[in-house]
């Protein structure tokens, strides 16, 4: 077999963002359908693993820009911060207590309750005057970030980062085509050295 001298040269770039919109994608997709077809077992759950990825992507989506647009760009800034570079070097000043951008806030808000996991411990001793329906033992066991789980609130965070993302990309001059995961690779034979 032949040795050979080469000149391999390659370019890659691979941006986790559209893996993670892509999953995000898919589990609304799913809970769209599920729900439409009255089957809500677990839907919750579902819930949960769409608005993590989302979470996520959006913050794979400020990292893309931070490195695209931003100096210095640094990854592990808190997210607050790295908002803070992207609507600067965009000259934009966003309503964060408006959609789309306040869904921004009760994404993280929601990534925070579930990544940091804090137990819930409350003790009640008390008498009350109440109906059945008011004494359910369990309308006291959902976790604050349950609250976020629901089919209708997905849709609209997902439909929220999407239009942010779009106006980021818009006002960045960036194109769809630039934040594509893509490569290329290429070999060049120098000279042959031996044959074995």
């Amino acid at each position: 077999m032949a040795k050979l001298k080469v000149r391999r040269q390659q370019k890659k770039f691979v941006y986790i963002h559209n893996d993670l919109g892509n999953a995000a994608h898919f589990h609304k997709e799913r809970i769209v359908q599920r729900h439409s077809a009255g089957d809500k077992n677990g839907l919750a759950l579902d819930c949960m693993a769409c608005l993590i990825i989302l979470a996520f992507s959006v913050e794979a989506q400020f990292n893309f820009l931070g490195l695209k647009i931003v100096p210095n760009w640094y990854e592990r800034d808190k997210f607050s911060e790295k908002q803070k570079k992207i609507f600067k070097a965009l000259k934009i000043k966003p309503d964060m207590s408006q959609r789309p951008f306040v869904t921004l806030v009760k994404l993280k808000e929601f990534r925070d309750l579930v990544a940091h996991g804090k137990p819930i411990e409350v003790e009640t001793d008390e008498v009350l005057v109440a109906t059945n329906e008011e004494l359910d033992i369990f309308s006291g066991l959902r976790g604050s970030w349950e609250t976020f789980c629901e089919r209708d609130f997905v849709e609209q965070a997902y439909h929220d980062v999407e239009k942010v993302w779009e106006e980021l990309l818009k006002k960045s001059g960036l194109q769809h085509c630039d934040t594509l995961t893509r490569g290329d690779h290429s070999i060049s034979v120098i000279e042959k050295i031996s044959d074995f």
